[in-house]
This record gives C-alpha cells, sequence and structure tokens, in this order.
C-alpha cells in the first residue's frame, strides 16, 4: 500500500512535468515571428522580441509579418 502511494506521487509530478512541458512549448511556438529584408530578402525569425534591422545588410525590416 506504501509502494503504491510513492507510485502515485511520482507519476503525479510526471504528469505536471509534461503538462507544463508542453504548456511552455505552445507559448513560445505562439510568440514566434518572421519578418522578410526588402533589400536582401532574408528571412528573420525571432521569439519573444521585436526584429528591426537586418542581421544580414542591415536595413529596417518591414513591419508586416510573414505569413499574416
Amino acid at each position: 500500500m506504501e509502494g503504491l502511494i510513492v507510485l502515485l506521487i511520482y507519476a503525479g509530478i510526471g504528469v505536471i512535468v509534461v503538462v507544463l512541458g508542453i504548456l511552455l512549448y505552445l507559448r513560445s511556438v505562439s510568440n514566434r515571428k518572421r519578418y522578410c529584408c526588402p533589400q536582401c530578402g532574408e528571412q528573420v525569425s525571432v521569439e519573444l522580441m521585436k526584429a528591426r534591422h537586418c542581421n544580414i545588410c542591415g536595413a529596417p525590416l518591414r513591419n508586416e509579418m510573414i505569413g499574416e
């Protein structure tokens, strides 16, 4: 009986870790943004921030995101 309680505790902790991982993954996917450079055509992907300049040529990026 005591072994079953320990097993349930470990299973509960495992479920919490898996659910937390899924929630954090979904948050990161929803915050991804893709921009396209108007001069060189380079695509810039960022997460949790806004890109203002191209990493390749330094030109200001358009405010429109790709796919929207």
